[in-house]
């Protein structure tokens, strides 16, 4: 599936540090905003950052939970500007929090279930849409922002389920693909992909194909 990596707000850009050069951040910029940061904060750890294209500040932000977390924080960060004047920002007590994290990365990253984040936009997506509506409150949007309002109001509505995505079942398919066999001295023979089998994944292969091809994704 092509797609562009980085999620957009506004005027910014989000990404992973992995990834930076595949958006469109000037590299010039970048390598000009990371020299200021070792200048001025040696040893500080970001695994994310923040371009803002108008002004072309870059923030350089850590979030400690990235892989471990749905929706992880930030924890502090440092913001450089084109001169190179540079401000560090203390950690808030009430964290900002990132959501739909599989944009700030390519679908080849292997630090957190890629496939596994998107499902999870949709289902959040779809318990906030519930919200509003029985809620009446319109302005739920603005608030998720903010870790406390996020885990209080919003986590405690999402329905988790153990739904599969199409890869997850595709090696599901590939890998049961009959009975292993054990013979007389006690050696077990693992199961072979049988015609029929194959014929399935190849199958499913295509229908992910056609919707990762699709408009609407």
């Amino acid at each position: 599936m092509n797609r562009s990596i980085g999620k957009k707000m506004g005027h910014d850009l989000y990404v992973h540090k992995d990834y930076v050069k595949n958006t469109t951040i000037p590299p010039d910029v970048y390598d000009k905003a990371k020299q200021s940061l070792e200048l001025n904060h040696p040893g500080f750890e970001y695994n994310i950052v923040k371009h803002n294209k108008q002004t072309n500040n870059v923030s350089f932000l850590h979030s400690p939970d990235w892989d471990t977390t749905h929706e992880p924080h930030i924890k502090h960060s440092v913001h450089v500007k084109p001169n190179g004047d540079t401000k560090y920002m203390a950690p808030k007590k009430d964290p900002q929090i990132y959501h739909q994290k599989w944009q700030f990365v390519g679908d080849d990253y292997k630090g957190f279930d890629v496939e596994r984040s998107k499902l999870r936009t949709k289902q959040y997506t779809k318990t906030i849409n519930d919200l509003k509506t029985k809620t009446g409150d319109n302005s739920i949007s603005k608030k998720i922002g903010t870790k406390s309002y996020w885990d209080r109001e919003v986590v405690p509505h999402i329905k988790e389920n153990n739904l599969k995505t199409f890869k997850q079942l595709i090696e599901d398919i590939a890998n049961v693909t009959g009975t292993p066999t054990t013979d007389t001295n006690g050696v077990s023979t693992p199961a072979t992909a049988t015609p029929d089998k194959k014929k399935k994944v190849m199958l499913l292969k295509n229908v992910i194909k056609r919707k990762e091809d699709s408009p609407n994704g």
